[in-house]
């Protein structure tokens, strides 16, 4: 069992992978040097380690990152698959003793976040890839297929340029008939007026023709 402990608990710098986890022995006859009464918990959902590694960070003389990889080797259970990006739910934390705590070093806790921090690049990247390729083959089409593409735009090109000049000759039209049928209205006003005027005037000269008539006719009956 001491082997065990000094293993876990030996202070120079490791590299962690994503599949690497840390167990200890509660039966140890110095647990007490390492895990305090105290615990923490359950874990919200919202919750990261970092965020729990700074509520339980006991004072100064430690670091936080000293305290997350205490709490990280002291709760190998409750991350999924060593995951320390993810808490199973409603998972209780064992709260580190400081003597524990003391026992890490800030490097062995560098290298551990570093670790998973690559891990999850490396995921996203292969993500990104992936749905590249989704959007590519989404664009590959066979020559032919894209040919009847063209076709089909080239034509409905033809079709919509065809119904906007058959608009355009039917405005057009109706443009020059409304003209027409104003010009025409305009000179059948004129005539009309011109019409009544020379009826007018011939009265008008007929009428003074009987008067003269008349007068003449008077003077003669009076001589």
């Amino acid at each position: 069992m001491k082997r065990i402990l000094l293993s876990i608990i030996c202070c120079s710098p490791l590299f962690f992978t994503s599949n690497f986890s840390y167990s200890l022995d509660s039966t140890d006859a110095n647990n007490s040097l390492i895990t305090s009464i105290e615990q923490y918990g359950p874990v919200k959902s919202s919750e990261t380690l970092w965020a729990v590694s700074s509520k339980l960070h006991p004072d100064n003389s430690v670091s936080v990152q000293q305290t997350l990889l205490a709490i990280y080797k002291l709760n190998p259970d409750v991350f999924k698959k060593g995951n320390i990006n993810q808490f199973k739910p409603l998972s209780i934390i064992e709260v580190p003793t400081l003597a524990f705590i003391k026992m890490q070093t800030n490097q062995e806790a560098l290298n551990l976040i570093n670790s998973y921090a690559s891990n999850n690049k490396k995921k996203s990247a292969s993500q990104l890839l992936k749905q590249i390729n989704l959007v590519e083959q989404s664009l590959k089409v066979e020559p032919q297929q894209l040919l009847d593409q063209i076709t089909i735009t080239e034509l409905n090109k033809t079709a919509e340029q065809s119904r906007l000049a058959a608009l355009e000759e039917t405005a057009e039209q109706s443009r020059l008939a409304a003209l027409e049928e104003t010009a025409e209205q305009s000179r059948l006003a004129a005539l009309e007026e011109t019409a009544e005027q020379s009826r007018l005037a011939a009265l008008e000269e007929t009428a003074e023709q009987s008067r003269l008539a008349a007068l003449e006719e008077t003077a003669e009956q009076s001589r």
